[in-house]
C-alpha cells in the first residue's frame, strides 16, 4: 500500500479539523458535523455505484462499514444501546476527560438525541459533552469508512494480481 503526500495531508487535516471541533463542541458544530457526515456517506455510496475496479472496492467499503458504524452509533433507535458499548464511544469518554469536558454518566442521562436540544444553551457542560459525542463519532465513522476502504482496495488489488499469475508486480 501506497500512500501520497496529499493524503497525509489530508489525513492531518482531517485530525485537525476534528480535534478543532472536539474542543468548541457546540450544538451548531455538532449540526453541521452531522450533516457532513451524512453528506460524505452518501458521496461514497454515490461513488461506489459509478466506479470501477479498486476504486469501486474502495467506496463500497467506505459506505458500508462508516454507514454501519454512524447508524449504529448515532441512530435514535440504537444510540442507547449500541451506541454506549462500541469502543469508539469509551475512546470519547476519555477524550472528553483528557480535554476537561464535563463526561455525561451513560446511567443517569442515557440516549443522544433525547437530550441533545438542551445543548442549545450551552449551559450545561454535560449536556454540551452530547455535541462531542455528535462531532466525535462523525469522526470514526468516517475514519473507520476510509481504512475500511484502503484495506478492501488493497485485497482488490491482491485480488487481480494473484488472477493474472502475479506477473503485474513493481520492480
Amino acid at each position: 500500500m501506497r500512500y501520497s503526500l496529499l493524503s497525509l495531508f489530508g489525513l492531518i487535516a482531517f485530525c485537525g479539523l476534528t480535534l478543532g471541533a472536539l474542543a468548541g463542541a457546540s450544538y451548531f458544530l455538532a449540526g453541521v458535523f452531522f450533516s457532513l457526515a451524512v453528506t460524505v456517506l452518501c458521496g461514497a455510496a454515490v461513488a461506489a455505484a459509478l466506479a470501477g475496479g479498486a476504486q469501486r472496492a474502495f467506496w463500497l467499503a467506505f459506505a458500508v462499514f462508516g454507514w454501519l458504524h454512524f447508524v449504529l452509533t448515532l441512530a435514535p433507535w440504537f444510540d442507547d444501546y449500541t451506541g454506549e458499548l462500541l469502543p469508539s464511544r469509551h475512546f470519547l469518554d476519555w477524550l472528553g476527560s483528557v480535554m476537561h469536558q464535563k463526561v455525561a454518566d451513560h446511567l443517569s442521562m442515557p440516549g443522544i438525541w433525547k437530550n441533545l436540544p438542551y445543548a442549545t444553551s450551552g449551559s450545561s457542560g454535560t449536556y454540551r459533552f452530547l455535541t462531542f459525542i455528535v462531532i466525535g463519532q462523525w469522526a470514526f465513522s468516517v475514519g473507520i469508512g476510509w481504512i475500511s476502504g484502503a484495506v478492501a482496495s488493497y485485497f482488490f488489488g491482491r485480488r487481480k494480481q494473484h488472477e493474472s499469475g502475479g506477473n503485474n508486480r513493481r520492480a
